[in-house]
């Protein structure tokens, strides 16, 4: 069964920091997690006007900013958390010290906020999906806080096996529907056959279901209630095909699996969800990593 125990939030003293612990905070109503470390990582640790009237006497400019960083949480905390959270400030490189610092501490899920319609909005959160041996959530600017209803992307591997069992461990406590949405290609030189789409739309549509029921073979639902949706990919990008079902189904939260390489390889992101982190707007979306799959992390830090 797959868990998240450990938790880590990464702030950076912009507006988005609050929207980020206050999902930390729901979080803790749909997983068992043990810790949440409140991360922070700069190459220059620069009190801003307002962190200098707040500067207590005495107090170090890291002192502070640690100081700011837990007011910030106590705010939104208020005293009523489920679990133990630590205050963490790394003076270094993003994301270098991100990796780090999740490494060293076993952390399962990376949460880390997207800005939207930033140029860069993509490439630190985008970086570190890649890297990183944790699994991440990446949260855009104002999405609901809020997880009814979770659509993975399936491809019947083990990899999305995972990603499965990442969903259904959002149950853990609270309901959730979750859809499995496999998207299909018709295969080359299909035309040849004498077949039309829509008999080659039937026999997919079969295989699915088939490898569907495979899939959750054994695996515990919890308070899951798990269905499978296909879709003919055609002239869009599967990726296009998964990110519209999730807006029309008002998806709370996207899940991907990526997969891992071992040796000398780098851990590599699907394709299929860097392109829809390119899309993603609205819908918070879970990068699923399984750490018995990904190389060794200096091996991933040589690769950079």
């Amino acid at each position: 069964m797959y868990s998240i125990k450990r938790l880590m939030v990464g702030l950076d003293f912009t507006p988005i920091d609050q929207q980020l612990i206050s999902y930390a905070y729901m979080l803790q109503d749909f997983l068992d997690i043990g810790k949440i470390v409140f991360f922070h990582t700069s190459k220059d640790l620069k009190l801003t006007k307002e962190q200098e009237l707040c500067k207590g006497e005495g107090l170090s400019t890291e002192e502070t900013f640690k100081a700011c960083m837990l007011d910030n949480v106590k705010q939104v905390f208020k005293g009523e958390e489920k679990c133990q959270y630590e205050i963490a400030l790394k003076h270094g490189k993003i994301p270098d010290d991100i990796l780090k610092w999740a490494k060293a501490k076993d952390i399962d899920l990376i949460l880390m906020g997207k800005k939207t319609g930033t140029k860069t909005a993509d490439k630190i959160p985008g970086k570190i999906a890649k890297m990183s041996n944790s699994s991440i959530l990446i949260y855009p600017s104002d999405s609901k806080k809020t997880i009814n209803k979770i659509v993975v992307l399936v491809d019947f591997s083990e990899h999305s096996k995972t990603a499965v069992q990442a969903a259904i461990a959002m149950g853990k406590h609270k309901p959730v529907e979750i859809t499995c949405l496999h998207v299909y290609n018709l295969p080359i030189g299909w035309y040849k056959t004498g077949k039309s789409k829509e008999d080659y739309t039937t026999i997919l549509g079969g295989n699915a279901e088939k490898s569907y029921k495979k899939l959750l073979e054994g695996m515990e639902q919890g308070n899951a209630s798990i269905t499978l949706e296909s879709r003919f990919a055609d002239e869009e990008s599967p990726a296009k095909v998964m990110y519209k079902f999730a807006e029309n189904s008002e998806a709370d939260m996207l899940v991907i699996g990526s997969k891992g390489r071992t040796q000398a390889a780098e851990v590599l992101l699907g394709s299929m969800a860097v392109k829809i982190l390119e899309l993603d707007k609205t819908i918070p979306l879970m990068v699923v990593k399984n750490k018995a799959d990904n190389m060794d992390f200096l091996d991933a830090l040589a690769n950079m």
